[in-house]
């Protein structure tokens, strides 16, 4: 093989491990905007991605009683505190996802939404201010690290670092004391997993009311990083020593 050829392979192969360093790919699991629904005061129509919570929820749609506008100033969105239902009088009332999704050990999961206030003004004096809880359900133990809130505009505080978790045992956050007027704000919440699991998302309001926060524009994103296996590395290296020992006998002879 003469020198040439074997500084092109070489080459080649230190491209190969290059490009073999850990790449980070975003999946989409779970988006919903709720335009496809019909309205519903209450909802009684089957969601497609979701299980109602507690006593129900309500789809409305921008200019609903006058009084709201969804994200965007278009389309529908969903009351977290229906208006009539069979659940429990009390107690969380909500969304939560119908699927869990596979995340691998350090995967990061991302759960972003918009929130509003309920908007129906000072005529409740019951609902000037609501809770809304964000949550994490999972099918094993797991611990989670690097944990964060982004895009706050409620000035809620990061939550904790990370900690353990298991299927008894979701991860819950709680945002407190939004206002009937708060805009309409985007919310994410992202942690890391350290181990394998599957995750289910919720978000759902200890208001019971009939009146609660409002959220639209939800997606729930996995980031994986693919990292080769060792042994990818030590036959590269292998592969390029041999070379590199035939490139000096081929110059010799």
């Amino acid at each position: 093989m003469s020198g040439t050829m074997v500084r092109r392979t070489c080459a080649a192969l230190l491209s190969s491990v290059l490009f073999a360093v850990p790449a980070a790919a975003q999946t989409v699991l779970l988006q919903d905007d709720f335009d496809g629904l019909v309205e519903g005061v209450p909802y009684t129509t089957e969601f497609v991605n979701w299980n109602v919570v507690g006593r129900g929820v309500d789809v409305v749609a921008t200019g609903y009683a006058g009084l709201i506008s969804c994200y965007g100033g278009t389309g529908l969105c969903v009351d977290l505190d229906g208006n009539a239902g069979s659940g429990p009088e009390t107690g969380p009332r909500g969304l939560e996802s119908k699927l869990m999704y596979s995340f691998a050990a350090g995967d990061i999961a991302r759960f972003e939404f918009a929130v509003s206030g309920n908007q129906r003004g000072t005529a409740f004096p019951n609902s000037l201010l609501d809770d809304l809880i964000v949550g994490f359900r999972f099918s094993n133990a797991v611990t989670l690290a690097d944990v964060a809130l982004e895009l706050v505009d409620f000035g809620i505080s990061d939550p904790q670092p990370g900690g353990s978790y298991d299927s008894s045992n979701p991860f819950a956050l709680t945002l407190e004391d939004i206002p009937y007027i708060a805009p309409w704000s985007t919310l994410a919440l992202r942690f890391r997993v350290l181990g394998a699991t599957d995750i289910g998302v919720f978000l759902t309001t200890p208001s019971a009311d009939d009146i609660g926060p409002l959220i639209d524009n939800v997606s729930f994103t996995r980031t994986s990083t693919t990292v080769p296996e060792p042994g990818t590395y030590v036959l590269m290296a292998a592969g390029l020593v041999a070379l590199a020992v035939v490139g000096r006998r081929g110059r010799k002879a």
